[in-house]
């Protein structure tokens, strides 16, 4: 993405917000703060950036004025409040700056979509798109022409061969290995440390060596 000259916000103050922070500090670029729906965390700081109240805090700047980040991971099964502050920002007029780690390895950065998260020590491979709103976490291998929808999340140290497509909403659990040419479905759950040999259907908990639905979500 081209320099631009606007600050960022980040939107959230949790653990992965502040990994968000230190990416924006090492790609140069200021930060004004960071907000919380908690009301508790407000006029905190957080790595020396403040808390500044509630998402109403974004409205301190229009849209044309300020990048958002979106500061919210995925906990539990799915990440539906992270796809919610996207979409609402979005249709707000705001626009969500893609972050990529220095420390990732990116073969072809043009695949990577509006307010993807690229992580430290990820590896994306040559014909490797990733959607908006995704996050590609620290240590991830994603080989060529693999493709990850939008609000996905790939955990920490996974593995996914190449011309693996992840649908939309989709989450892969840490440590996770997904062969080659396999699809895992939309807001497919998928448990850490485990096996993918075929596909996977939409919107089931998924687990095992190898993978198979446990449960409809």
């Amino acid at each position: 993405m081209a320099r631009d000259e606007r600050k960022v916000l980040v939107l959230g103050s949790g653990g992965h917000a502040r990994t968000l922070l230190a990416v924006l500090r090492l790609m140069q670029i200021e930060i004004l703060g960071l907000t919380d729906k908690d009301p508790s965390r407000w006029g905190r700081d957080v790595d020396g950036i403040a808390v500044l109240g509630g998402d109403e805090a974004v409205a301190r700047w229009k849209p044309g004025e300020v990048w958002l980040v979106n500061g919210i991971g995925t906990v539990g099964l799915g990440g539906e409040t992270r796809r919610q502050i996207f979409e609402t920002f979005s249709r707000a007029g705001y626009k969500f700056l893609t972050t990529i780690h220095p420390g990732a390895q990116v073969a072809d950065v043009s695949g990577i979509a509006e307010g993807a998260q690229v992580q430290m020590g990820t590896l994306l491979q040559t014909g490797v798109r990733v959607g908006a709103n995704s996050i590609v976490n620290s240590g991830a291998v994603v080989d060529h022409e693999s493709v990850i929808g939008a609000h996905c999340h790939v955990s920490t140290g996974a593995v996914l061969c190449g011309s693996v497509t992840v649908e939309d909403g989709a989450f892969v659990g840490a440590g996770s290995v997904v062969r080659q040419g396999v699809r895992i479905g939309a807001g497919c759950v998928l448990g850490a440390g485990s096996l993918v040999v075929e596909d996977l259907p939409a919107g089931h908990l998924c687990y095992g060596h190898p993978a198979r639905a446990v449960k409809r979500l």
